[in-house]
């Protein structure tokens, strides 16, 4: 029992310990694995009711862990077919659809051609590339026979970004929100008329190594949607990208509560992309958009050599 013991009191802070609001790496990650906590909660209730003799430590730890599942649950459902859809399905409208490919390339892997292929196949109106350096830029020099328009900013420290598109831009911007390194992309256009305005967002993730803090993924995010709100309230919006956070995250719900955006994976699923070698992998690649847009097609694709999975996205007005 003694091993029960010790895994149910690890599940149990691994739980809770965000709420203390800390900020720092190792307390905020675990907010990013709330899935494998519920189902961590309900195999060792299940091993307390196999193993134990019910002494009152033993009938404490089942109802504290019952606690932190039914928290954890309340987090997840609403990532399940068992929830309300914020952004509606869409019609069989003859409207344009609006098509993303969205992927953290990992700047080490060189499986340039199957990325290439992959987006030839899926046809998308806009590519959205992170972790892009000189090679990866270079490499896909055969879709810009497609995609005439771009935006990007190169660099070698695993947050450059490339964005193709196939659509004339109204405006492209490269920011820096809360660093000189850390670049994120601006971009408008028209699509059946009317503008759309595109946020692409890579926070650096509050992991060993990267930052000890996440008080600047978050500052990026909440300062993105106070630009949104402030300027473009009366734009269909979307942001997208490797946010390196959750959707239950305080940094997420601050975001849709300022922008009044929301997240089309509400009421479907998870969409999970990380770690893409892993069984149980965790939804930190993100999309957001206004309530106006209805979703038509969202998509995890296949593997081609990254630690992230591809996202295939389609909205339509």
């Amino acid at each position: 029992m003694t091993l029960i013991y010790i895994l149910s009191l690890l599940t149990v802070t691994g739980v809770f310990i965000p709420e203390t609001k800390s900020d720092y790496w190792l307390i905020r990650s675990q907010d990013y694995i709330k899935t494998i906590y519920a189902l961590l909660s309900l195999l060792l209730i299940g091993l307390f009711f196999a193993f134990s003799d019910f002494s009152i430590i033993d009938i404490v730890f089942i109802i504290v862990l019952a606690i932190a599942g039914a928290y954890c649950s309340t987090l997840i459902l609403p990532f399940t077919p068992f929830w309300g859809k914020k952004i509606a399905t869409a019609s069989n409208s003859t409207d344009r659809p609006l098509q993303f490919f969205i992927f953290n390339v990992l700047q080490d892997n060189d499986r340039y051609k199957d990325t290439i292929k992959l987006i030839h196949d899926r046809n998308p109106d806009v590519v959205l590339l992170m972790e892009t350096c000189h090679k990866w830029d270079t490499a896909m020099n055969p879709l810009r026979e497609v995609y005439k328009y771009e935006k990007k900013a190169i660099q070698e420290n695993k947050y450059g970004m490339l964005f193709l598109c196939k659509i004339p831009f109204n405006e492209a911007i490269v920011n820096y929100v809360v660093s000189k390194d850390i670049p994120s992309l601006e971009v408008s256009f028209n699509i059946n008329d009317k503008e759309i305005r595109v946020f692409c967002l890579h926070p650096r993730p509050p992991i060993l190594g990267e930052a000890d803090y996440a008080t600047n993924k978050d500052k990026e995010v909440v300062r993105t949607a106070k630009k949104i709100a402030q300027d473009f309230k009366d734009t269909d919006c979307i942001l997208m990208g490797d946010l390196n956070d959750v959707a239950w995250s305080k940094a997420s719900i601050i975001f849709k509560k300022l922008t009044g955006m929301q997240d089309p994976r509400v009421g479907r699923g998870f969409y999970a992309t990380f770690p893409s070698y892993s069984p149980l992998k965790i939804p930190i690649d993100q999309v957001f958009c206004s309530p106006t847009l209805k979703l038509k097609e969202f998509e995890v694709l296949e593997d081609i050599g990254s630690d992230h999975l591809p996202i295939f996205i389609s909205l339509q007005r």
